[in-house]
């Protein structure tokens, strides 16, 4: 897999989101395909940020929600409770599949595979909540600053007024995708798109013998 952009559809130099999109299918359903690649299921660290996750949100009931990169619905499940409808994407279709068999038909909860950077969020309605945990860095790993941009402006435009987004990043001590300066230049994004700052801290915690620092910032949408 490669972040370097490739060649335009017309010959051109340029990005090609349709590569973008099927390298990140594949990507992902290669590592869904036999288990959870993460281990959210049972990683202590995991479990406390979802915790730490649900109490940033305070309690709310919101009415519709949208979680980005729902995996196979380890956060999902513990959300779903606070929202009258919720809807998870993920693009891997294993993914999906685990996510289904985890929610065992449970009402208000919808699943879909589908590419956030494919979707016309502005046609789906408005959110009253979005969460985006641990996916930005792979947005911006495989698709330009300008189309993570522009979706993180989509995102703004289709949140009630009113309405919340959670953005959780796990920020690396190494140079990589998760380098605490590209970490913190997205939460910059959503700032920069119209989201305000309501509350934002940081976890940290060991998993697998390794230390974490995890970002979480929760951004309200103003009138």
């Amino acid at each position: 897999m490669t972040d370097q952009p490739q060649s335009g559809t017309n010959g051109e130099p340029g990005f090609d989101r349709a590569a973008a999109g099927v390298e990140a299918r594949e990507f992902f359903d290669r590592l869904w395909s036999e288990s959870d690649p993460w281990k959210l299921d049972t990683s202590d660290l995991d479990q406390l940020r979802f915790k730490r996750q649900l109490e940033l949100l305070g309690g709310r009931l919101y009415e519709r929600a949208l979680e980005i990169g729902c995996g196979g619905a380890a956060f999902t499940r513990k959300l779903a409770p606070s929202c009258t409808e919720m809807v998870g994407i993920d693009i891997s279709e294993h993914a999906i599949a685990r996510a289904r068999a985890a929610v065992d038909g449970r009402p208000g909860i919808e699943l879909r595979v589908a590419n956030v950077m494919e979707l016309d969020l502005e046609k789906e309605g408005t959110w009253d909540l979005v969460v985006l945990a641990e996916t930005s860095y792979y947005l911006g790993w495989l698709y330009s600053m300008f189309d993570v941009g522009w979706m993180a402006h989509s995102l703004h435009q289709a949140t009630r007024a009113g309405g919340h987004l959670l953005l959780t990043n796990t920020i690396s001590t190494e140079t990589g995708i998760m380098s605490p300066w590209l970490i913190h230049a997205y939460r910059d994004l959503f700032v920069n798109v119209g989201y305000e700052l309501e509350i934002e801290e940081v976890l940290r915690g060991t998993k697998e013998t390794v230390e974490f620092e995890i970002l979480m910032t929760l951004f309200r949408k103003n009138a």
